[in-house]
């Protein structure tokens, strides 16, 4: 198998695992809404927003820091694993005791408050269980990233099953996700066993560079993850729990859409690493075609989430939730944004520009969170919204032009009018049928994009045959 078949089967086989696991996520959102309600899903909301900072917070950069120096070097494996793996220990506990500190000075109800505290041991134990993805990710292993993750949902179905059952409430879900991220935390580390010898084993001058850098990149993943998150931690503030729960439905579509992007560039990153460290010019058709498919994908998603709002927050959610349709509407532009900004973040890292991450965040933080303070009093979940789709376009651009600075790579710029092109095509099929099905609309807008970007060459013949090839490229 040459390296394009690793890379397509490691991306297709994550995105099957993703649909099936996407699959049994909206089962199990549509079972959790309409058990909890307006109210009670919006402090569940509340909840795992809070964790997933406090999880990135904990991460501190070790897992793509880890990922990173495996690819350069592989043979390093169980000394670079020992040295990272107790510095990811200390970090995961001490996030969990601050925010264990912090929550009775929060501005939440009492029932909020006791089910945050229960979350904090299924908090540890995610921090924990996504250490060893870097090993999968290093030796292009996805498909068991797949399977750890389809574990994980098939858990929690079962556990919104359990607790519908018995009629556990709020408090019985939180604590039976604490089992089911311990059972995940356990079944990636025996799997990760193949790739290297567990250990804690630290030495300091070893691991004082690698933390160093895990620390800057840390801090970037915390920053964008309060960019990326902060707008429902905001709306939590201002505006009651219903308001929190219409916007995490919303909200849910975009995590789960936003899987793809991150499935294509985790199996590419050692790729692209590889190729920046070694040879030039590969480097340049790497960047390239990552840019490109993703473009593609952003598009195609992008037009999905928006043509299927409607459907889509009714199937997942119930009619008790119709008020998420205008927010997804919204977010589905943030989208395109999304999908393309973790090529010139990845490039970054590769060159150690993590720094330059460090002031987009920050500036992209301080611009979020300011039009959040002006839209969400007026508009709500549609003012959050709104200031996800414009801070993310900034985002775009600052890592585009920090990643170009520093880095002498050249996009294929007519690429970009042929996905244009192929785009108002599909638009225009979607306008013509905007009375009909949205299904109907949706199936043949997608059909018209995906003929309409081959027959402009956006992806063309040799893409087909570097993925088919039987010789390596």
């Amino acid at each position: 198998m040459n390296l394009a078949q690793r890379v397509a089967f490691n991306t297709g086989i994550q995105i099957l695992g993703q649909l099936f696991a996407l699959g049994i996520g909206l089962l199990t959102l549509r079972l959790t809404a309409t058990y909890l309600g307006v109210t009670s899903f919006g402090q569940l909301a509340i909840i795992l927003s809070l964790t997933g900072i406090v999880a990135i917070v904990a991460d501190l950069g070790v897992t793509t820091t880890l990922a990173r120096e495996l690819a350069k070097s592989p043979t390093e494996a169980n000394r670079l694993g020992g040295d990272l793996l107790r510095f990811r220990l200390a970090s995961s506990v001490t996030s969990v005791l601050l925010l264990l500190v912090v929550i009775p000075f929060l501005p939440y109800t009492h029932e909020t408050k006791l089910a945050l505290a229960i979350s904090l041991a299924a908090l540890f134990f995610t921090s924990l269980g996504s250490f060893p993805i870097a090993f999968f990710q290093a030796n292009l292993r996805q498909e068991l990233t797949a399977a750890i993750n389809v574990l994980t949902k098939l858990l929690g179905l079962g556990a919104i099953l359990v607790v519908r059952a018995f009629d556990l409430g709020l408090y019985g879900l939180v604590g039976l996700l604490v089992i089911v991220n311990g059972i995940a935390c356990i079944a990636a580390f025996a799997l990760s066993r193949r790739f290297w010898r567990v250990n804690v084993k630290f030495n300091w001058l070893r691991a004082k560079p690698l933390i160093r850098d895990a620390a800057l990149i840390g801090l970037v993943s915390m920053i964008g993850l309060l960019h990326f998150r902060g707008d429902a931690i905001m709306l939590s503030l201002l505006k009651p729990a219903d308001d929190v729960g219409i916007y995490a439905i919303a909200y849910r579509f975009v995590d789960q859409a936003f899987l793809l992007p991150g499935v294509f560039v985790a199996t590419m990153f050692p790729i692209i690493t590889q190729a920046v460290h070694r040879n030039e010019e590969r480097a340049h058709r790497v960047i390239n075609r990552t840019f490109q498919l993703l473009v593609l994908g952003a598009i195609a998603v992008t037009m999905m989430t928006y043509m299927l709002s409607r459907p889509l927050v009714n199937l997942a959610a119930g009619a008790e939730f119709e008020a998420s349709v205008q927010p997804l509407q919204i977010l589905s532009f943030a989208l395109i944004f999304m999908f393309v900004a973790p090529v010139f973040y990845n490039v970054l890292i590769v060159i150690n520009k993590q720094k330059h991450l460090i002031l987009i965040g920050v500036a992209s933080l301080l611009l979020n969170v300011s039009l959040n303070l002006i839209l969400i009093p007026q508009y709500s979940y549609n003012g959050a919204a709104s200031a996800t789709v414009v801070s993310e376009a900034f985002v775009l651009g600052g890592l585009y032009f920090a990643a170009r600075r520093h880095y002498d790579f050249r996009l294929e710029k007519t690429f970009l009018l042929r996905a244009l092109g192929a785009t108002a095509a599909a638009v225009a099929v979607a306008a013509l049928l905007r009375s009909e099905s949205p299904w109907l609309a949706f199936a043949l807008a997608e059909l018209t994009f995906l003929a309409a970007a081959y027959g402009l060459k956006a992806v063309t013949n040799a893409d087909l045959r570097l993925v088919l090839a039987r010789r390596a490229a």
